[in-house]
């Protein structure tokens, strides 16, 4: 199959709009920063404090499985209800909020990305429908031989 003037064009527009959009996508999606206190990254936005509540306590019961105390020298950490959760240290504080802001920051940048070439999809597919039914009509008002 050989490819026409247009289709060639279209092949031309597909590549610089793709590269135009992973550019576009990659400036809009959000960066991590280091926690003080952990060698870990994390959002700069805040952590959904449900999320934050649901790790540690699911720390808590890691650590009473395996036979340990709380961790020594913590800071006790509270729900929205003000209730007690668990004694943690600082840097296991830092590490819980960072993993939970991590996931919250993972999830808006694939949106972001989906989003993005789904619509850079959408257009390119729409162009080569439009050039191939505007080819069609003309041909159509075209005398034949």
């Amino acid at each position: 199959m050989q490819l026409n003037g247009w289709q060639r064009l279209w092949i031309v527009f597909a590549v610089l709009t793709f590269a135009i959009t992973t550019i576009f996508v990659y400036r809009t999606q959000q960066q991590f920063v280091f926690v003080e206190g952990a060698n870990i990254v994390a959002a700069p936005s805040d952590v959904n404090i449900q999320d934050l509540d649901t790790r540690l306590g699911k720390l808590a019961q890691q650590l009473r499985e395996q036979g340990k105390e709380d961790l020594p020298g913590g800071v006790v950490t509270y729900n929205e209800k003000g209730e007690t959760l668990i004694p943690v240290s600082p840097e296991m504080g830092a590490i819980v909020k960072a993993s939970a802001a991590n996931d919250q920051v993972r999830k808006a940048n694939r949106n972001v990305t989906l989003y993005g070439y789904s619509a850079w999809l959408m257009v390119i597919v729409f162009i080569y429908i439009s050039g191939w039914v505007v080819g069609w009509v003309y041909r159509g008002f075209k005398p034949s031989i």
